[in-house]
Formats: C-alpha cells, sequence, structure tokens
C-alpha cells in the first residue's frame, strides 16, 4: 500500500492586521460559540496548480474581495499581469489566476502586508484511474476508521483513501495510515493535513451559511487530487452504504447518464442489547424506524462540468437511486457536533426495528 500525507499552502491575514471577514449571520441568530468557532482570517487553505490555473482554494471572501482583487501577485519573481478571478460560491470560493507552465513560489503583496507560500503541485496523478473514498476527520476512533475503509473496500471495490485530517490531537497521521495498513484491495492512502476552523454548525435557528471547511475541502479535492480517479463515494466514518442487489456504488455511477448519483439514509441508533465498552459499527443492528437522513452522492469528478459546485448532500446533475441507501450511525461519533449523539440506548419497540440488511452484511464480512 502507498502511502503520503499531504500538506497545504494557507494564507492567512495575520493577527495583528485589524482586516477580517464580515461574518454573514445576524447577532441575534448566532449561538454563544458562534465568534469562536467562525473563521475571520483564512484568504485561502491552499494554493495548487490545475491545468492552466494556478488556485486559489478558501472560504467566501465577503468584503475581503476587495482586498484580493487589488494585491499584487508575483510567482517566481514575476509580477503576473494576467486578471485574477475572484469569485465567491456557496461557503467556498471559485478562484483563480491563468497560469502556463510550472510555478513554485507566490508572493502576495495585499498593501497592509505582504507574505510568500508555495504553489502546491497537482496531485490528481496519484488516483489516476482510482476507485477513491473520500470524508474528513478529527479525532475519530482509528478502528472505526479501519473499520470504515476496509468496509468500502470489500463491499463496493474502494482501492484509494481520500482522508482531511482536520487537526487531530489524540493522533499522528501516521498513525492512521498504519492502522490502515494490511487492509487486501487498499492500494493507497492520502491523508491531507487540513489544521482550520471547522466553522459554526446552524444552531439553534438552523441556519447554515458559515460552516465554510467542508466546502471549500471538497471543491479542493475534486481539482487538488481526484480529477483523474475513475470515481469517487463522498461519505463520512459513520455512514455505511447498503445495496439491495449485488451492484457496487461505482456500478450505479457508471450507468447514470451523468455520472453522479445520490442516495438517502436512515438512522443506525445507538442502541444495544448488552453493554460494550469499545462499540465499533458492528455491534449495532437497530434502525430508528422513523428516520431519514439528507443525501450523500458518488461521481467521477471529471464527467462533473467545472461551474458545478459539488457539495456535501445535494447538487445539480445527481441522479437518484433508490437501490442505495447508507446507515448513519449515531454512536459513530466523539460528540463534537451534536452533544449526547453518542450515548448508548437501550431497545424500544416504538422506535426500533432490527435492520436485517445489515446484519447481512456484517456477516458478509465476518464482523458477526
Amino acid at each position: 500500500m502507498l502511502s503520503f500525507i499531504e500538506t497545504v499552502s494557507p494564507i492567512v491575514i495575520p493577527e495583528n492586521i485589524p482586516i477580517k471577514r464580515d461574518a454573514p449571520r445576524p447577532l441575534d441568530k448566532r449561538d454563544a460559540d458562534y465568534e469562536e468557532l467562525f473563521d475571520w482570517k483564512t484568504l485561502f487553505y491552499d494554493v495548487f496548480k490545475y491545468n492552466d490555473k494556478i488556485i486559489f482554494s478558501g472560504p467566501p471572501l465577503f468584503n475581503l474581495q476587495s482586498l484580493v482583487q487589488t494585491a499584487k501577485i508575483t510567482i517566481d519573481g514575476v509580477l503576473q499581469q494576467n486578471q485574477s478571478i475572484f469569485k465567491d460560491m456557496d461557503r467556498t470560493q471559485n478562484s483563480y489566476l491563468d497560469f502556463q507552465g510550472e510555478a513554485k513560489r507566490l508572493s502576495v503583496d495585499f498593501g497592509s502586508f505582504k507574505t510568500e507560500t508555495t504553489i502546491q503541485p497537482n496531485k490528481s496523478d496519484l488516483l489516476k484511474g482510482k476507485k477513491a473514498l473520500i470524508s474528513k476527520s478529527k479525532n475519530n476512533e482509528l478502528v472505526w476508521i479501519r473499520d470504515w475503509v476496509e468496509f468500502y473496500v470489500k463491499i463496493h471495490g474502494v482501492n484509494a483513501v481520500l482522508l482531511y485530517d482536520n487537526a487531530s490531537t489524540l493522533y499522528t497521521a501516521e498513525n492512521i495510515i498504519n492502522k490502515l495498513n494490511g487492509i487486501n484491495g487498499l492500494d493507497i492512502v492520502i491523508i491531507v493535513l487540513w489544521p482550520f476552523k471547522f466553522g459554526p454548525q446552524g444552531g439553534a435557528s438552523q441556519i447554515w451559511d458559515s460552516d465554510f471547511c467542508e466546502y471549500g475541502l471538497i471543491e479542493h479535492a475534486r481539482r487538488c487530487f481526484l480529477s483523474s480517479c475513475d470515481g469517487v463515494i463522498s461519505i463520512d466514518i459513520d455512514e455505511l452504504v447498503m445495496s439491495e442487489d449485488d451492484k457496487t456504488v461505482f456500478d450505479y455511477m457508471e450507468q447514470s447518464e451523468t455520472k453522479a448519483i445520490s442516495f438517502t439514509g436512515v438512522w443506525v441508533d445507538s442502541a444495544l442489547d448488552d453493554k460494550i465498552d469499545n462499540f465499533r459499527h458492528r455491534d449495532f443492528k437497530y434502525i430508528d424506524k422513523n428516520s431519514s437522513c439528507p443525501v450523500k452522492w458518488a461521481a467521477k469528478p471529471s464527467a462533473i462540468p467545472d461551474t458545478t459546485q459539488i457539495v456535501t448532500h445535494a447538487w445539480r446533475g445527481q441522479v437518484p437511486i433508490a437501490s442505495l441507501k447508507y446507515r448513519h450511525f449515531r454512536a459513530i461519533n466523539t460528540g463534537w457536533k451534536y452533544k449526547g449523539r453518542n450515548i448508548i440506548k437501550t431497545f424500544d419497540v416504538n422506535k426500533h426495528e432490527i435492520d436485517y440488511e445489515l446484519i447481512s452484511v456484517m456477516q458478509k464480512l465476518k464482523w458477526r
């Protein structure tokens, strides 16, 4: 198994510079921790080559548009005369500079401060022809990550993993790679160190306007790593996709006209018959029979128009597949997003029912 730990080239406004991003959420709609969680200062998560462009990947600029549009950009010592394009999208940006040939160093004079960074090479060749799995993670149990990868390798034919580590503190990227060693069929693992604020969640008002990190991550991945892969499944570590037949997610993707599919999910509740301290996906079997989860997706990135934004859930061009449904495990969670979600419950006859399809797949994997 090949493995790579990749870093990025962020551009962040220094703390001593009195410039910051305006927050989109009204003051009376913010939770108490909104200001702490909001990304006030990151201009770009990364700067990298993509075809004949240099991509500036980051959160939406909002009021910082004028700062970057008037900046003087120098590449490998040459002041650039081409007009850079800085365009906000849904919780991210589509920004680039037309540039042919190799590029190594970027210098930017913003007037109030200057910065210099490495222009990262495009890394899509690492996953050329691969069937990939992508997600983000912070401090998820290593055994959960291994089980998640092993499931998709054995059930859906995944042979590559692209995992964005959002500043885990309990272990290193090397520890993740070591945990994934020995999974037959897994050809390559790429861990991207992604040390950015995840952003405030919807809060009591359920306004989703400030969780920039994941939206920027997806657009970053599609151009920096995934543009040459055969297909990718975008799914979290607490989510396992089941098929009603023997077809894989990639089979359905290839048969779709747009090479992009979506599928809904159902909650696997955190109910157990007996107490288990170190629980895993395989230990749960009861679904919340009245539950539903937002769609997730799989796609061939090269088939998606470059103007189409790929987001966490639903986006233009997806073909819904009723024969696929993912199981969303409440307990496979550290409680970072919704406190108490991972508290173990007891069986409730009015709420729960046994998921026999889930049990069957677990038996196929020899997990039960």
